[in-house]
């Protein structure tokens, strides 16, 4: 059985839920893996398969998207040997390995697409005319 306390305000609506949770939600991991693209390790490249804390759970790290990052099964459990650390945030992470040697990570820049008027010009779509009184 899992409770999850909810908060509401003085007038009763509901506000958020238990910040103590210990697992990412299934929409934050999705946003964690649109984000992310691949493992946010600096030289990895795999597929994401776990969406982690950056400050560990039981370091009372808190289950928020700006303290997830999404990693490869390989680099998630390596992670946690000893001297390894990983500091930041979500866009920006910065890994530690046991030699002291410290690399930054942030997550590549989202896809962006052609503004409209030019994208419906290259399908053969006339752009809209422009309202004249």
């Amino acid at each position: 059985m899992f409770i999850r306390r909810l908060f509401q305000d003085p007038a009763g609506n509901l506000t958020h839920a238990d910040p103590r949770r210990r697992r990412l939600a299934h929409l934050d991991r999705q946003f964690l893996i649109a984000r992310d693209g691949t493992c946010r390790t600096p030289w990895c490249d795999a597929p994401i398969r776990r969406s982690d804390h950056i400050q560990p759970y039981a370091a009372d790290g808190p289950t928020v998207l700006d303290n997830g990052q999404g990693l490869c099964a390989r680099c998630n459990l390596t992670k946690d040997e000893d001297g390894w650390r990983t500091t930041g945030t979500g866009p920006t992470t910065v890994v530690t390995t046991p030699t002291g040697d410290q690399y930054a990570s942030a997550p590549p820049a989202p896809p962006r697409s052609e503004p409209w008027s030019t994208a419906a010009t290259s399908f053969g779509v006339p752009p809209r005319p422009e309202f004249v009184q």
